[in-house]
């Protein structure tokens, strides 16, 4: 037997699903490859072909006009950021088939794969241990996270439902050597803003609040917030005031406290970030690397593409 799962909700028929990725309020998405990418029975050599074809699979859980609309909306808005191109474009995930209405799954479309885990799952180990993410780790998200805002907020696009759910870790990726690069993903709630500048600017500073918050909550141990200690680290209990100083601005307009756009953030703090993501030791480096795991994704998704292929072979031999 080939310990093959089928998934619980039915993908493209042009795809062979091979291990769940992640579901959320839009739907699930399958790690996937195109059916027509398998031409025989699986050796090593096959399989290492086999894994440049994995894409992400994503299908709505309903066929209902809101699912469908997600969809759409999503597709729209990474297309979008393809067009407009550039270097950070990959802190947005890339769309590698824009899908359609499958008449067994449902409104679906195709990303490319991220091997790694999401900003939620990296953190809950540290909440639960009620241990502190090191600090290298959070200069970076913030460094990456903020440049990938200021990067889709200057075309005037929006996120729409930001949080560390939808901020993934891809540990296959590496600008920086040792620390993954951030990702964003899931831009079904995203809704274009009609045109009236105070919309687009309310829409931005939701953007900016959630982003405050969930580098905010990074920095925190366990489930306290940090004791800071400004005379052993000045640039530390800064940014963390900073930080919640701008989820208060950026969370009620109507007072009309300044320097909330994460852009502006990210000129205070984003050259502190990188020279300290510079100095970290070998230690807080191995740590995080045990932390995401990637040889464990890697093994994780080898057995379930073989005994994937293996099935789909099978079938194709009992098919009249």
């Amino acid at each position: 037997m080939t310990g093959y799962e089928l998934p619980e909700v039915p993908c493209p028929e042009n795809y062979l699903p091979i291990h769940m990725a992640g579901e959320g309020t839009n739907g699930y998405a399958y790690f996937c490859i195109p059916k027509r990418s398998i031409t025989s029975p699986t050796n090593q050599s096959d399989l290492k072909k086999l894994r440049s074809k994995i894409c992400v699979v994503k299908v709505a859980t309903s066929r209902r006009f809101r699912k469908r609309d997600a969809v759409k909306r999503e597709v729209d808005s990474l297309l979008a950021v393809q067009t407009q191109g550039g270097s950070l474009s990959k802190r947005v995930v890339q769309i590698v088939d824009i899908g359609g209405i499958n008449e067994l799954a449902g409104p679906w479309y195709a990303m490319a794969p991220i091997y790694g885990k999401s900003l939620d799952a990296f953190m809950r180990p540290y909440l639960i241990e009620d241990k502190s993410v090191p600090q290298a780790f959070v200069w970076h998200v913030f460094f990456q996270l903020f440049e990938g805002l200021a990067y889709l907020h200057s075309p005037r696009m929006v996120h729409g439902d930001l949080c560390s759910g939808s901020v993934m870790l891809d540990s296959a990726h590496q600008d920086y050597p040792g620390f993954p690069n951030v990702v964003l993903i899931d831009f079904g709630s995203y809704e274009a803003p009609t045109g009236n500048e105070e919309e687009l600017k309310e829409a931005v500073a939701s953007d900016a609040w959630q982003a405050y918050d969930i580098v905010h909550r990074l920095t925190w141990r366990g489930y306290q917030e940090p004791k800071l200690d400004p005379e052993n680290d000045l640039d530390w209990a800064n940014f963390i005031n900073g930080l919640k100083d701008m989820k208060r601005a950026s969370g009620n307009l109507a007072r009309r406290l300044q320097g909330w756009d994460t852009r502006e953030f990210l000129k205070r703090f984003g050259d502190i970030a990188a020279n300290r993501r510079k100095g970290t030791t070998p230690e807080i480096l191995q740590e995080i690397q045990e932390a995401l795991n990637l040889k464990e994704i890697h093994k994780t998704l080898d057995q379930k593409l073989r005994a994937a292929v293996e099935w789909h072979s099978l079938e194709q031999v009992v098919e009249p």
